[in-house]
């Protein structure tokens, strides 16, 4: 956006996201091409004009939403594949970490199986099942976890599955 023959003084930028959209984190990083925007208030902070001053650099990111989501199953014939008849296993904690490896949220699968980790900024995610939280005696069947997941702005990712096999 420009704002273009503005008089001399202080202005705050106020940007309301489309519906959906949400504000990226504000300067994360080069200042002439990251965000200024601060997500809590929509708001950038003064910008103090004088005669003749040009602000090209006020810039304001936004994303949709990601969701990342799958099922661990019961993988009975351990063909790492989930067939017919091979139900998911509930009450499973599985992990979403960042890409520094700390914890974003948990989720328990439910009684099919599956777990779902929405309202995400894009990036970089791990995936990991809670071990501990599988029955007893089961042996994983399929690249288990951790599982490495990229979102983009708006994506929904729904195969992070994981299958064990109860022995």
């Amino acid at each position: 956006f420009v704002l273009a023959d503005l008089p001399p003084g202080t202005y705050v930028v106020n940007v309301t996201p489309p519906a959906g959209h949400e504000h990226v984190a504000a300067d994360q990083g080069d200042d002439t091409l990251d965000s200024d925007v601060d997500p809590a208030t929509g708001k950038t902070a003064p910008i103090t004009l004088i005669s003749g001053d040009a602000n090209v650099d006020t810039d304001a990111g936004l994303y949709l939403p990601a969701t990342i989501g799958g099922t661990v199953w019961n993988d009975i014939n351990a063909s790492a594949t989930e067939d017919a008849g091979e139900g998911g296993l509930a009450g499973v904690t599985v992990s979403l970490l960042d890409s520094g490896g700390a914890t974003v949220a948990t989720a328990v699968t439910d009684a099919s199986g599956n777990y779902a980790f929405g309202d995400l900024a894009p990036g970089d995610y791990q995936v990991v099942v809670d071990e501990a939280t599988l029955p007893a005696g089961s042996t994983g069947t399929t690249l288990n976890s951790p599982l490495d997941v990229t979102v983009a702005s708006g994506e929904t990712y729904v195969d992070g599955d994981f299958g064990y096999r109860i022995v």
